[in-house]
């Protein structure tokens, strides 16, 4: 297992299959990173808010990488990836959908919404592990439009 240097994460997941099935990828992948969990669209919003600046008490960092689902309780992908970009102190988290829709409709609304790559699941622990370390990579001023996500369907 790589110790993590590798960026922190925060998967947008509200099924239970499909959060033991990315636990396992990290683990097939060989990778050792921090993960957050919320397991809906109001959580990851409340989740994001405590990286505000001034949160009290002091705010915490936000995730280098976001997986979000889009069919999510409370409020949807689509709601909470707008909600982000909204959000200027959350221009640098990279956000890649993780979703079981192959449509063109919600990979274009997703690219249109601000996300960086959008996967189908369940990708390959290569695909995973070669995007964290591209994210790592970034260097602090780049364009997240830079980054090549890995295997991402495009509209």
């Amino acid at each position: 297992m790589v110790p993590s240097t590798l960026p922190s994460v925060l998967l947008v997941e509200d099924s239970e299959d499909d959060l033991f099935f990315f636990r396992r990828l990290l683990k097939k992948a060989g990778v050792d990173v921090p993960l957050a969990v919320a397991t809906d669209g109001q959580q990851a919003i409340d989740f994001l808010k405590r990286s505000l600046p001034g949160t009290s008490p002091a705010p915490v960092a936000p995730p280098r990488l976001m997986f979000l689902d889009l069919k999510l309780p409370l409020k949807g992908g689509f709601e909470v990836l707008q909600w982000m970009r909204a959000e200027p102190s959350l221009s640098r988290v990279v956000v890649v959908v993780l979703s079981s829709s192959a449509e063109t409709r919600d990979v274009a609304q997703a690219f249109a919404s601000g996300a960086q790559g959008y996967l189908v699941k369940h990708p390959a622990p290569a695909v995973i592990a070669e995007l964290l370390r591209r994210v790592q990579a970034l260097p602090a001023g780049a364009s997240l439009t830079e980054l090549d996500v890995p295997d991402t369907l495009r509209a």
